[in-house]
């Protein structure tokens, strides 16, 4: 047995410190229940921050069982039941690795650390939810962390499946690596929308979060509200208790949409026309001409994350035009927005229809698609049949869907888009540039 090492040293109320500063000199406004998650925040990295040396230690040791898990071959059984495949193995409710994280990490002969308890902040869009975080995150005085949206952290489990060896368990080994080297993960916009996420979410972060990684994760729903409607959901369920007992949930829930608030820019591009009609499409073509400085159109083609190629036919000088049907009836997912959303600065989207429950996966596409903008900070210019506040359609009758909240998200990521600070910012395309 190891003994644990006790370090004294508090760092309570540095994130309450930032916030007030920012408060004081009218940057944001007040907010009680930012203030509030804020004290859970101190919580987190006052904790974090005392026992880090205690996980410098553990790392070390983490990183010697990896190389053991790196050597062990499955049995025979479970070589034959590889064969099968992973995802199927996980529809027949984990017979071949083990829905407790495989292996109980406790029974790993590693040292035992304190645990440090994580926070899940949930509450409508705009309420401040990833402020917060990311003022947290800023704050935390150490290397080992990671700040993600979820679609891009699911992205790179996925490519680690897939290129992992056919006779091991993927996951333990990939959660393991990913313990090791991040202490703290922020995971912004938690949500689970397809079964085989669902699976592999419960599966790795019981095994992150075993080998003591610390989450902080922010969402638009509580725990039991997660991939509600969702194909084969009772074998996600057991999950969400877990994910109580390892994140303090906190309900940042407001009356207040903070985007709501921005400040328009006089002389501004419009952003957002309609109705669809000639003098749209007129529109558009003369925003293409101001951003790109030309009305000549190049094709490019792009690379995805997994390393395929997208074609991106009309195009240049960092200006792109989409039509809807191309981002949302086609086959296309997070890893084609993501490419899409690094390679260019701004993005005209054409002939937008409304959005709703009839079509869930042109919906689905289409939040995605405005949250990779909204992440890159890509300014984007819309033409659509509905104004703003009938773009979507989100409350339908019978079973509701985790999409129809993250379409509540998506209007309100659509009107900060058009505000003076979001037309401020750096997108991702022109941070790479100038470097």
């Amino acid at each position: 047995m190891h003994p644990i090492k006790i370090q004294l040293r508090f760092y309570f109320g540095l994130v309450k410190d930032q916030y007030m500063n920012l408060v004081n000199s009218n940057q944001i406004k007040n907010d009680p229940r930012q203030q509030s998650a804020i004290i859970e925040l101190d919580r987190v990295n006052n904790e974090i921050m005392q026992y880090h040396a205690q996980w410098l230690d553990y790392s070390k040791e983490l990183d010697l069982h990896i190389e053991q898990l790196k050597s062990k071959k499955l049995t025979n059984t479970q070589q034959f039941k590889k064969q099968e495949g992973f995802f199927n193995s996980l529809f027949k409710g984990s017979q071949t690795f083990s829905s407790q994280a495989s292996v109980k990490v406790q029974e790993d002969s590693l040292p035992q650390i304190q645990k440090v308890k994580g926070l899940y902040l949930f509450g409508s869009p705009g309420c401040g939810k990833t402020y917060t975080m990311d003022l947290f995150y800023e704050t935390v005085k150490i290397t080992q962390k990671k700040r993600i949206h979820f679609n891009e952290f699911m992205l790179d489990i996925h490519k680690d499946i897939h290129i992992s060896d056919a006779k091991e368990d993927p996951i333990k080994r990939i959660g393991a690596t990913r313990a090791k080297d991040t202490r703290l993960l922020c995971l912004d916009e938690f949500q689970v929308t397809d079964i085989a996420d669902a699976l592999i979410l419960k599966r790795i972060f019981e095994t992150m979060i075993g080998y003591n990684m610390v989450l902080v994760a922010t969402s638009n729903r509580p725990p039991e509200d997660l991939y509600k409607g969702g194909l084969q959901r009772h074998l996600f369920v057991p999950f969400i208790p877990y994910l109580r007992q390892q994140c303090q949930v906190f309900d940042m829930d407001s009356d207040v949409d903070y985007r709501y608030h921005h400040s328009a820019v006089p002389g501004q591009l419009r952003t957002y026309i309609s109705p669809i009609d000639e003098n749209a499409e007129q529109q558009m073509d003369e925003i293409y001409f101001k951003r790109a400085k030309t009305r000549k159109f190049e094709q490019k083609s792009i690379q995805v994350l997994e390393g395929r190629d997208y074609i991106v036919h009309k195009q240049n000088n960092g200006v792109a035009i989409f039509t809807y049907d191309e981002i949302c009836e086609q086959v296309v997912g997070s890893s084609d927005f993501i490419a899409i959303c690094r390679n260019f600065h701004t993005i005209l989207i054409k002939n937008v229809k409304q959005i709703n429950m009839v079509n869930r996966n042109a919906a689905r596409r289409f939040i995605l698609f405005i949250d990779e903008v909204y992440n890159h900070k890509v300014k984007l210019f819309i033409s659509a049949e509905r104004d703003i506040n009938n773009l979507f359609v989100i409350k339908t009758s019978g079973e509701s869907y985790d999409e129809e909240f993250a379409l509540e998200r998506c209007k309100s990521r659509l009107i900060e888009i058009q505000s003076h600070e979001y037309a401020q910012s750096l997108s991702y395309y022109d941070i790479e540039q100038e470097q």
